[in-house]
């Protein structure tokens, strides 16, 4: 376990100081400047992207606009693939920071916060991780850092995560690449996958309040 905090701790370090100077972060939404940016720095602005994307995510940034961005760039299979593993990359560093840093200090500082969440998702983590992928608000980063300090196992958290994160890829993915190919037919897709995701969201939660109805029930009868 040492190991793996001094591994973690390194990882982030390294990446912060690849990306922390670089001016993609002023222009990570211009996908006509890092198309420039490309053209300018050949395979290392490839590199600086996907790098500073991660860190994006992992300080809270919406995942939406690296979708979009990297289907804009590299088409919309490639986007969708590279915007997923960037997402579950960030994911799973803010879940084992919190986890092997952050877990003492999460309960200290948010006990009421951390109690409500523990109990939220102990019952059907899988379900309860996926509730909240699918859901179109609420924090993603807010999401990694409960899991990981409320000890969510990880296998459920991040297979939850690349199952709830794959409908809003999808869709902004299609309107990236519909974007660069003025391709009509996609958005219409876009909008047949967003409301998809909010039916399965919506009977998620459903199922949720149902599970939480019957638990009062349970105790006012003991």
């Amino acid at each position: 376990m040492k190991w793996v905090k001094i591994t973690l701790f390194v990882t982030l370090l390294s990446v912060l100081a690849i990306s922390i100077d670089s001016p993609i972060w002023l222009h990570l939404a211009d996908s006509l400047w890092l198309e420039d940016y490309i053209t300018q720095h050949g395979n290392s602005a490839h590199f600086t992207i996907f790098i500073t994307s991660i860190l994006f995510l992992f300080i809270g940034g919406p995942r939406q606009v690296v979708a979009f961005l990297f289907a804009y760039l590299y088409g919309v299979m490639i986007g969708v693939s590279l915007a997923l593993f960037t997402c579950l990359v960030a994911a799973a560093a803010n879940y084992f920071i919190a986890n092997l840093y952050l877990k003492n200090t999460l309960h200290k500082k948010l006990p009421l916060r951390m109690e409500k969440f523990s109990r939220f998702a102990k019952h059907k983590p899988f379900l309860k991780i996926l509730t909240l992928r699918l859901f179109p608000f609420g924090s993603n980063l807010l999401t990694n850092t409960l899991s990981g300090g409320g000890s969510v196992p990880f296998f459920p958290f991040i297979t939850a995560s690349l199952v709830g994160y794959l409908p809003q890829t999808i869709i902004f993915s299609l309107v990236g690449d519909g974007m660069n190919d003025a391709n009509s037919t996609m958005l219409y897709i876009s909008i047949i996958m967003a409301l998809i995701s909010f039916i399965l969201s919506t009977l998620l939660y459903r199922d949720h309040i149902k599970q939480r109805l019957e638990n009062l029930k349970m105790e006012v009868s003991n």
